[in-house]
Formats: structure tokens, sequence, C-alpha cells
């Protein structure tokens, strides 16, 4: 395709199809969003492993804020939104997914303990009563929203007891992040708002487990700062991309799986799971199929270079289609097709490479725990009449459901 990609109301409507027809066409394309932001879209699954492991592509503070270094604002208004947003964005941007060698080796180092096999382990019994506790709630509503009454809070539950966060937090955290996760439509004005409202809400929390520790994330980040091993400005950024992350992903995860099995005439039935015991094939399969990162965060190139018979110059930003990568007939056959028998290895949902998800675990456990504890208490469960026009986010990154209505005919 020769025009840009407009990410708009047609592509969020049915992004598989504009997908297919880029694929079609080329394996990278141009884009431009709303926003202003221009660059590259990656839509080849072989293109999408080169490109993330590419050093030429590299992750920046600025890119991960949505900020084009190449464009000098104009006029007054421009200028003043400018400077506020060079202040804020280092705060939520200071992590190590904005980061390369050595400062994202470090970064790593910090968290990695807290998300090792082991660690992952120890939260299988808390996931599992907080599961409880929701599910609890539902098996008297006649209907409720799979995805705001149960995908969404659990997660947000689980990282917030991770990392220290008072659970009632939890809806705020879950309303900033739909700004914060994407950079690529949300407007300056937004992340601005944003930005400030997650400050807000983390700093007096450092500062507290500063003074008085507790057995969580947050307080062996501000042990790490007094030792010199993070600043303020990498813990507050660290925790909110902890807080995003941790359960965008799996909300999704979650959302989009149940979505497949209830409405998707490809994929199995509730019973067909349950007497199988097939739920981790079903996430591998529902990650490649629909995966809850649509598209990585925006890389940009640190020198011109040819990528496919295209032209990469210097400080040009690159997106990696993971969801479009997944569909690829070239890696996948009858991508199209929801099928938990096929070898799903190697899809790409989490990404490759250095930045792949340190919290890849930890999403596909609570993801198994999560549709278990559901088609468990509700082996009837089915989608109301309402809930066959799906709505999806309007997002670049994320892919993932508005809401999903659900129908308990089990409830008394």
């Amino acid at each position: 395709m020769s025009t840009p990609i407009e990410f708009d109301a047609s592509f969020f409507e049915d992004p598989w199809k504009i997908y297919a027809e880029l694929r079609t066409a080329g394996r990278i394309h141009r884009f431009r969003s709303e926003n202003g932001l221009d660059g590259w879209l990656i839509t080849d699954y072989a293109l999408a492993r080169q490109a993330l492991v590419d050093p030429r592509l590299v992750k920046t503070q600025d890119a991960m804020a949505g900020v084009d270094i190449r464009v000098r604002p104009r006029g007054f208004r421009a200028r003043t939104r400018a400077r506020i947003r060079q202040w804020t964005a280092p705060w939520l941007v200071s992590h190590l997914l904005a980061a390369e060698p050595p400062e994202h080796t470090r970064l790593r180092k910090v968290l990695q303990p807290h998300f090792s096999p082991r660690a992952i382990a120890e939260l299988e019994d808390p996931i599992r009563r907080y599961a409880d506790e929701l599910i609890c709630g539902l098996r008297t509503r006649a209907t409720f929203d799979a995805v705001n009454d149960y995908a969404l809070p659990l997660p947000v539950t689980v990282i917030s007891h991770i990392l220290g966060v008072p659970l009632d937090k939890r809806d705020r955290v879950a309303q900033i992040s739909k700004v914060l996760s994407d950079v690529v439509i949300a407007t300056p004005q937004q992340l601005r708002s944003a930005g400030i409202s997650m400050a807000a809400l983390l700093l007096p929390l450092i500062r507290e487990r500063s003074r008085r520790p507790k057995n969580d994330l947050l307080s062996d980040l501000a042990v790490s700062r007094a030792r010199g091993e993070m600043t303020l400005r990498e813990i507050v950024s660290t925790v909110a991309l902890l807080l995003i992350a941790g359960h965008e992903t799996t909300t999704n995860l979650i959302g989009n799986t149940l979505l497949t099995v209830l409405y998707d005439p490809t994929g199995p039935t509730i019973a067909e799971l349950t007497a199988s015991a097939r739920i981790d094939a079903l996430i591998e399969e529902s990650l490649r199929y629909r995966p809850p990162l649509q598209s990585t965060t925006l890389r940009v190139a640190t020198e011109p270079f040819t990528l496919d018979r295209h032209i990469i110059d210097k400080g040009d930003m690159v997106l990696v289609s993971l969801a479009s990568a997944n569909h690829d007939p070239d890696k996948f056959h009858s991508p199209d097709t929801f099928d938990i028998t096929r070898d799903s290895r190697g899809h790409l949902a989490f990404g490759h490479g250095l930045h792949h998800c340190i919290g890849a675990p930890l999403a596909r456990l609570e993801g198994r725990i999560a549709l278990e504890k559901l088609f468990d208490a509700f082996p009837d469960l089915r989608l109301t009449a309402t809930a066959t026009a799906v709505r999806w986010r309007p997002s670049v990154n994320f892919l993932g459901l508005q809401s999903l209505m659900v129908e308990n005919t089990s409830a008394g």
C-alpha cells in the first residue's frame, strides 16, 4: 500500500482484514496516527523476529512517550506542552522497556527475582483466592460483564498484591493505564493528565515504603534506591509499567480467550475443555490467535539502513505488529482458524529477544487459573444477545475487549 495506514475507526473495527491486506501488499508499511506520529509498521512474521533483535532499532524514553525528537514544536502552546512533557515523561518512561543495555540489564536484574519460577509458583494460591472471591460475587447474577467484572479486576488485584499497592486503588490504576498504555493514539493532554495522576498515586506509597518496608516489591524497589541501584524516577516509572503491563496483558488474555470459546465457531466449547483438561493448549493458541499485545511499543532507528527494500532513516519510528505476525500463513497453517491441537510455539504474543515480556509466566498462570475457575463455576456460560456485537478497545498496542456481557443460566 502506497498511502500510510491510518489508525482510525475502521482499523479498530476489523484489524484482521487490514492486516491480511497489508501482508498481501508487502512486509512493511508506513503508518500515521491521529495524534501526529508516523513511522513504519511491520506485519510479516520473519521480518518481525528480525526487527525485534536488530541492534539498529532501539527503545528510547522519547519513543516510549510517543515523542518524535525530529519534530520541533511551533507556537507558544506547542512549546509549552513540549516543556511540560519533557519534565513529566521521564517519571513514566525511565524503566527497562524504554532502555537498552547496560541500563536495561541493571533494571531487569532488580525485578527478575520477583518473576522467577519460584516466585511465580508462590503466587498460585493468592491468585486462586482472588479468583474465588470474584466468582463468589457473580454466582447469583443472571448476567455480568466478563471483562470488567472478572478479567480486569483479577490481574489488577494480583499485580497490586505483588507490588504492595492498596487494593482500593485498583480502579484508579485501571483508568490511568488506559491512557498511558497507548501513546500512539493518546493526546499530549491525556498523557500529561494520566502521568500526573499516576505520580500522585505512587510517590506517597514509595515514601511510605522507604520509611516502613514491607514484604512486597515496592519495598524492595525502595531499598534498591537506598543502595544506589535505582533512582526515584526509575522506581516510579517501573511501578507504573508493572501496574499497566501487569494487568493489561492478562485482562486481554482472559477476555479474548473467553470470547473465542463462547463465540468463535472454530473454538472449543467449555464442556470440551473441561473434559480434555487442555486449558494450557487453549491459552497458547489464544495467545497466537488474539494476542493481548497487538503491537510492540515504538522503536527508533539509530542509523539509516535498508529493511526489506525500504530505506529506514535515522530517527524513524518502527512498530512491530505481533497480531499480524501471528497470523502470517508463511509461519502458521490456516492462521485464521483457532485450533488448540496445533503447535503454537514460536508465536510472538510476548515479543521476542531482549525485551521479551518479563511477566509472561505470570500472565499464563493467571490466565489458566482464571479460566479454570470460571469454566468450573459456570459450565453453561453463554454470550448475551447484546454481546454478539463485539467492541474492541481502540488501541494500537493492546488487543482487548471493552466489555463482554455473558449470561449465567444457572443463577437462581
